[in-house]
């Protein structure tokens, strides 16, 4: 098996990057979610890109929010850590984030709100003397033209853009349509309130600019979505007509965005009342012919696994999103991690084939989820998208979503005259054994068909039946399907030079943080460096695995989980030992930042 793999073409962007790192900061329940995900849209509307986040406590009222956008002219893989300025609605914003601003930086905070001391002003703040502290009165704008309290945050959006040296006009653009069904005054005084607070960056700090973002594009304008959009569109592509699930961060989003398009395309999207009948109602559906998903996290899933066996068993086609988030139990509910890995590869008892995909970005969000649902008809088993909190609600954007070559393969479906072969004195063989190891299947009301879908052992026309051969024989049918199903799934992914002094090795989310740190390594003229990533890690081609990894001069593993589970799987199954490894289980997202300074350990810089 051939151990190379070509390298993924990257982006070129012509002339020097201009890039700016925003955060806004404030108590929860003030929109600050809300707030950030409007600017990261009116920036994306003037072809910039952007990324965005948002941290929030695990609680189910009250804490402390942030979030922030990651602008440049040039394509952004990921945040990074450093700030160029900090909005704090509360003093709190500014303890936790003044030392993450880089040099030169400025901290806008609410003089009508946060209580800062005389010689803070003098840029002596937690240390930093070389900080610039702009106090402008957001409550009291706000208060002039809508409502105090509710509108600081708009307020904050204009003086944003005038820090940043852009124009207010895109961001108008994109209150005036998040607002419009709120009616006109609603949309009046938000409108009235961006544009009070950039009135007031220009009047009264008119030289003060923590970035020139005026007049600079890049192209053409891009979409601005979170992962489970993505993942969303992405099913919704393939044909899925049913969707279940119960609220749990970061899935919660998918379910609701399904049941807002229930109507106009078309789809049942039902709120169960826990993940059991999620996962069980999703079976039921795809049992009777329809394309069927479920989404949850981990303490979910754990309870979905019964259901995932049966799946197994009975050779249901079914679809699950994993969105993890950091455990055991609770663990951090509304943090991020990739720690459900193994898990995901080994859950329910027993032996039977699954597939699990792991998209790194909004482009591999819809694609691979795309492609669950072919695995899934085509071979008859779980298919497990997985993601976790900073892909699935995190905000991305892309010029586009390619759709060429995307159709929908229903695999073994049979109806009409097709069914004729399978038919027996006994019935119709909706287990018959056969060369490849997949079955025929009928939609539920075939004319003249009974199809019998049993989580039992059972014979080829599904009746209970515990023999030793037939439980052989069906046995090798089911797991004979994973030679197959091994060449379908989408295989390593390279980026960066073939023949890199190192290459970094993951999957997933941290594909964002390693691209980006493969960016910023190549502008400090750090060395060569190479991103190895898998977007499906299971079925794993341990030989052809192997062969690409021992091709590569040095390997170092980035994961965001406590043990390096996947490069432990790759030893298992490769005999491909990484001993380098970055990981990080913090429950905060995987940065470029930290992957440059853990390579310098690694390569004694």
């Amino acid at each position: 098996m051939s151990g190379e793999v070509e390298p993924e073409e990257e982006e070129v962007y012509e002339g020097e990057e201009v890039r700016l790192s925003i955060m806004i900061g404030g108590e929860a329940g003030t929109g600050i979610v809300s707030a950030g995900e409007i600017l990261a849209r009116a920036f994306a509307r003037c072809t910039l890109h952007v990324s965005a986040y948002s941290e929030v406590p695990s609680l189910i009222r009250g804490g402390h929010n942030t979030f922030q956008i990651c602008v440049s002219t040039h394509k952004v893989h990921s945040l990074w850590r450093a700030l160029d300025f900090l909005i704090a609605l509360d003093r709190l914003s500014i303890d936790l984030n003044a030392l993450n601003i880089s040099e030169g930086g400025a901290i806008v905070y609410d003089v009508d709100a946060v209580e800062v001391e005389p010689e803070e002003l003098g840029s002596t703040i937690l240390g930093r003397e070389d900080l610039t502290m702009l106090p402008v009165p957001l409550r009291t704008i706000a208060g002039e033209h809508g409502k105090a309290d509710l509108m600081r945050n708009t307020v904050a959006l204009g003086v944003a853009v005038a820090l940043a040296d852009y124009k207010c006009e895109p961001l108008q653009e994109v209150l005036s349509e998040h607002f419009r069904d709120k009616g006109e005054d609603i949309v009046k005084m938000n409108l009235d309130s961006a544009r009070a607070g950039y009135d007031h960056v220009k009047e009264h700090y008119p030289d003060v600019h923590v970035m020139g973002l005026n007049g600079v594009t890049c192209g053409l304008p891009h979409m601005v979505m979170t992962g489970n959009q993505a993942i969303a569109l992405g099913a919704l592509k393939a044909g899925m007509t049913f969707y279940s699930g119960y609220p749990m961060t970061p899935a919660s989003p998918l379910l609701h965005w399904f049941v807002t398009m229930e109507e106009e395309m078309g789809i049942v999207a039902k709120q169960t009342e826990d993940e059991i009948s999620a996962v069980m109602m999703a079976i039921g559906a795809s049992s009777a012919g329809a394309r069927a998903m479920t989404g949850t996290s981990g303490g979910g899933f754990c309870l979905m696994t019964e259901g995932l066996g049966l799946a197994g068993e009975a050779e249901i086609p079914l679809v699950v999103m994993l969105g993890q988030r950091p455990g055991p139990s609770t663990g951090l509910a509304t943090r991020t991690e990739q720690a459900d890995l193994l898990f995901a590869i080994n859950a329910s008892q027993g032996e039977f084939p699954r597939a699990v995909l792991t998209p790194g970005d909004i482009r591999e969000c819809f694609h691979l989820t795309h492609e669950a649902f072919n695995l899934a008809d085509r071979f008859q088993v779980p298919v497990i998208v997985m993601g976790d909190r900073i892909l699935n609600e995190g905000v991305h954007c892309a010029t586009s979503l390619d759709m060429e070559g995307m159709g929908v393969d229903r695999g073994r479906l049979l109806s009409g005259d097709e069914v004729e072969p399978f038919m027996d004195e006994g019935g119709f063989m909706r287990y018959a054994i056969t060369d490849d190891g997949v079955s025929p299947r009928v939609r539920f009301g075939e004319p003249g068909v009974v199809q019998t879908h049993s989580g039992n052992e059972h014979n080829e026309f599904g009746d209970t039946y515990e023999g030793r051969r037939n439980r052989r024989a069906m046995m090798k049918k089911r797991m004979q399907k994973m030679g197959e199903l091994t060449r379908a799934v989408p295989g390593p992914r390279l980026y960066g030079p073939r023949d890199a002094e190192v290459t970094l090795v993951g999957w997933g989310s941290t594909k964002m943080a390693a691209r980006e740190a493969l960016s910023m390594l190549g502008k400090e003229g750090r060395g060569s460096f190479s991103y190895l990533h898998f977007p499906s890690v299971w079925p794993l081609d341990a030989v052809r695995a192997g062969a690409i990894l021992r091709k590569r001069r040095k390997v170092v593993g980035v994961e965001s989980n406590f043990t390096g589970q996947f490069c432990d799987l790759l030893a298992s199954q490769t005999g491909f030992v990484i001993e380098d490894r970055i990981l990080k289980y913090d429950g905060r997202p995987m940065t470029p930042n930290h992957i440059i300074r853990m390579l310098g350990g690694v390569m004694d810089w």
